[in-house]
């Protein structure tokens, strides 16, 4: 691997910085179910996004044997406002699931295939349930895709290359101990366990 250079980290520090001050100050001002907060939230992780040569696949490796590596770039101290730099191969998946906290994905590189659902019963907890497909979306370069507490997808990388995405939480991964993830054959739900472990990457200039 290159060494990186100090400008590009000095860069990637500076823009993570302001895209935190930037949701520090939004969550003050809107709601997360406001399309006021979802545009803008959008707009500055596709921004974000776009500094492609801050977000090499080389810059964050996946292990070998695995088909996805992620990243923690920014949690605050309550443990809000989760950003992660996730890098997967064509294959990675994750069954349906909801957040219970808002959700917001840019792409960087590759292709991260998005499927939504609708669940038929009302609830938030394990048991019975029957999803419907309402819609599918491929967050490439570019593209955005903002969730709300209660939306669920199931998400696919799509060959041919390995992708990278930046993925925003509301509140961060390893604190999410509520969220649901539905097996479509079995017509089920159960707790999704919360990832833990997730590796922090260093953002000193």
């Amino acid at each position: 691997m290159t060494p990186e250079q100090p400008g590009a980290r000095r860069e990637r520090s500076d823009r993570v910085h302001a895209l935190i001050t930037a949701l520090r100050a939004l969550r003050q001002q809107h709601p997360a179910d406001a399309p006021e907060f979802q545009q803008a939230v959008s707009r500055h992780l596709s921004a974000l996004a776009a500094y492609s040569s801050l977000w090499k696949l080389e810059d964050f490796p996946i292990l070998d044997g695995q088909r996805w590596g992620v990243y923690q770039l920014h949690e605050e101290a309550d443990g809000s406002l989760g950003l992660y730099a996730s890098a997967a191969r064509p294959g990675h998946a994750q069954p349906p699931h909801n957040h219970t906290t808002w959700a917001c994905i840019a792409g960087v590189s590759g292709i991260e295939r998005n499927r939504f659902y609708q669940r038929e019963e009302a609830g938030q907890s394990p048991g019975p349930a029957r999803l419907i497909r309402s819609g599918t979306q491929d967050i490439g370069a570019g593209g955005t895709c903002f969730l709300l507490a209660d939306d669920i997808h199931d998400i696919e990388v799509i060959p041919p290359g390995d992708a990278m995405h930046l993925h925003l939480y509301g509140q961060g991964l390893p604190h999410l101990h509520q969220r649901l993830r539905f097996d479509l054959t079995l017509e089920r739900c159960e707790y999704f366990p919360a990832f833990t472990g997730i590796p922090v990457f260093d953002l000193t200039p």
